[in-house]
């Protein structure tokens, strides 16, 4: 694992093509499950990125009971937003919001709300932004 991450580093540092951009993705979506964040943009396309949507962030362990570690990759330093959302869409906590360098990143929930209380079990959602692109994930809380 430890190769893997060092090659991605290696491969971001010399990004001198998108080929090179989109491998380094590959192989950090190959560590995360498939959920890596590597933005790679290409000098020929002028268009704005999409936001990627309804892509699960890897939380391990997932369900949990005391808490979760959520992992994610970043091709470049950049500002960073980490929060997790109720069923019904409302605001439970952020955990992460600023810039952050890049490289593998986590941040660990420990099933409290803003004001430090524990939340009830159930069903709960982190999303991650980082710059346009939008992940989330679903959290799984057993009291």
């Amino acid at each position: 694992m430890e190769d893997v991450i060092t090659e991605i580093d290696s491969l971001l540092s010399h990004l001198s093509d998108f080929n090179a951009c989109e491998y380094a993705k590959t192989l950090a979506d190959d560590i995360n499950n498939g959920i890596g964040i590597v933005l790679c943009e290409s000098p020929l396309d002028q268009t704005p990125p999409k936001p990627v949507k309804q892509l699960p962030v890897p939380a391990v362990p997932n369900p949990f009971k005391n808490s979760t570690t959520i992992r994610w990759v970043l091709a470049s330093a950049g500002r960073v937003e980490l929060s997790v959302y109720d069923r019904t869409g409302r605001l439970v906590r952020t955990l992460v919001d600023g810039e952050q360098s890049r490289g593998p990143r986590y941040a660990e929930w420990n099933g409290l709300n803003e004001r430090g209380e524990p939340v009830s079990q159930g069903i709960y959602f982190s999303v991650l932004r980082v710059g346009s692109s939008v992940r989330s994930g679903r959290l799984v809380l057993l009291r």
